[in-house]
């Protein structure tokens, strides 16, 4: 397996949709319940699961409220995978992130 079959692998594995499907799996709750909640369409919610479609980050406050979990911890698994994500889409070098860490301190 070459190292881009295992990052993309480890991607899916580690998905924020997978995520959401696990915490709310947990809190036994239906895709239609979680819908209710943060006030979407269950379809969504079996989107946002499979990443056919990105979960809208304004709702991850509500997010984290529902699942009992701390905000914090639920935007670093967000926007890890986001900005994994499109490092992957964009075929940019890994060295991005530490360009970006440094941007950041700036």
């Amino acid at each position: 397996m070459s190292y881009s079959d295992k990052y993309n692998s480890l991607q899916e594995k580690n998905s924020f949709g997978l995520f959401i499907k696990e915490q709310r799996s947990l809190k036994r709750m239906t895709q239609e319940d979680l819908a209710k909640l943060l006030g979407i369409a269950r379809s969504n919610v079996a989107k946002i699961e499979t990443n056919s479609v990105p979960f809208n980050y304004r709702r991850l406050p509500k997010l984290a409220e529902i699942f009992d979990l701390n905000e914090r911890e639920v935007k670093l698994r967000f926007y890890s995978w986001h900005f994994t994500s499109l490092i992957r889409q964009n075929n940019c070098p890994l060295e991005v992130l530490d360009l970006a860490k440094a941007n950041f301190h700036r």
